[in-house]
C-alpha cells in the first residue's frame, strides 16, 4: 500500500537544534518562558544545551502522540 501525502505535511520548518530551534519551539520561546536573559552561546546553558532539550521533549512528544 502506497503512502499518500496532503499539502498539509509539508512544513516550511527547518529546525537546527545545534542553534537551539525545534520543530515546535525554539531558545528565545523558551527562554522567554522561563523569564531569563536569552541563551547564547556562551551562556548556561548554551543555545546547543536547550537545543538537545527541545530535541529530546519533541521526541516524546511524537512518540506520546504517535505523530512526527
Amino acid at each position: 500500500m502506497g503512502t499518500t501525502i496532503s499539502p498539509s505535511d509539508y512544513t516550511s520548518i527547518d529546525p537546527n537544534y545545534t542553534a537551539g530551534k525545534g520543530f515546535y519551539t525554539d531558545h528565545t520561546e523558551v527562554a522567554n518562558l522561563l523569564q531569563v536573559p536569552a541563551f547564547t552561546d556562551s551562556s548556561y546553558p548554551t543555545k546547543a544545551q536547550v537545543g538537545a532539550i527541545i530535541k529530546r521533549v519533541e521526541g516524546i512528544i511524537d512518540d506520546k502522540v504517535k505523530r512526527s
